[in-house]
Parts: structure tokens; C-alpha cells; sequence
């Protein structure tokens, strides 16, 4: 592969998990809401033929573990709780600065540097640091 696609490919997978971060609690939510869909449909017309007629639960349960939509959110919200997790356990000032970026939303980078008592360099580090833990999860090129 040409290395300016390659990079560019590591660089759109990195802003993409940053924006995954960004929203990473409605994304819980929005997870939340495609099982309630499914679970509180009536729709008897995609019933698996064999499970046999008025089997509303099997093929409810068939649905939630074979939608995409959920599958996809599943495997997105497991590799930032993995992050998360990770960094919690080895160093809770990364995890205060991911928090601070990504989840509080009130504080500029420069903000978050001064509250923190961090440099510019340590500051896009840990960001840099904890997004590849992301993307190593999901199998992704950062």
C-alpha cells in the first residue's frame, strides 16, 4: 500500500475514535435504544420459520445478537471501556485528562494542560497514547 494512503488511513481511524469518544455516552445510549427497539417490537412478520408460529421471544433474542447495528456498537463501547479500564489501572492522571477531553466538554486542551499541571508534549502523548488503545482493540491503524 502507498504510504500517504496508509497515513491518511491512520489519521481518518484516529479522528474517528476521538469522535467515537466524544460521544461515547450516547453511544451507550443509542445502544440502549436499538435493544429497547427490538425487544418492545411487535413485528411478527420476521419470525424465523423455524422457530415455529407466535415465537415473538426466540426471534427477538435471534435479532438482538445478530443485528449489525448493535454488534458494531457492542465491539466500539467494549474497546473504550477497555481503554478506560487499562488506564485507570496504570495511571488514573490519563485517565482525568481523557475524561476532561472527551467526556466533560467545558475545558480547551490548553485548559485541561493548566488543570492538570501537564505539557503540551505529555497532554498529546496520553490523547495520543490512549486512542491507539482504541484502536487496538477494534483492530484499527492509528
Amino acid at each position: 500500500m502507498h504510504p500517504a494512503v496508509s497515513q491518511r488511513r491512520r489519521r481518518a481511524n484516529f479522528k474517528s475514535i476521538e469522535e467515537e469518544l466524544r460521544y461515547y455516552h450516547q453511544l451507550q445510549q443509542d445502544l440502549a435504544q436499538y435493544k429497547a427497539d427490538i425487544i418492545d417490537a411487535t413485528d411478527y412478520a420476521e419470525v424465523p420459520a423455524h422457530t415455529g408460529p407466535g415465537n415473538t421471544v426466540l426471534a427477538k433474542v435471534l435479532r438482538l445478537r445478530s443485528s449489525a447495528a448493535i454488534l458494531e456498537t457492542e465491539r466500539r463501547i467494549c474497546a473504550i471501556e477497555y481503554a478506560i479500564q487499562t488506564t485507570r489501572q496504570h495511571d488514573p492522571d490519563r485517565l482525568r485528562l481523557i475524561e476532561l477531553k472527551y467526556f466533560d466538554h467545558r475545558l480547551t486542551d490548553e485548559g485541561i494542560m493548566e488543570q492538570l499541571h501537564v505539557s503540551r508534549d505529555t497532554f498529546y502523548r496520553w490523547r495520543r497514547d490512549f486512542v491507539r488503545l482504541v484502536a487496538e482493540r477494534l483492530g484499527w491503524e492509528v
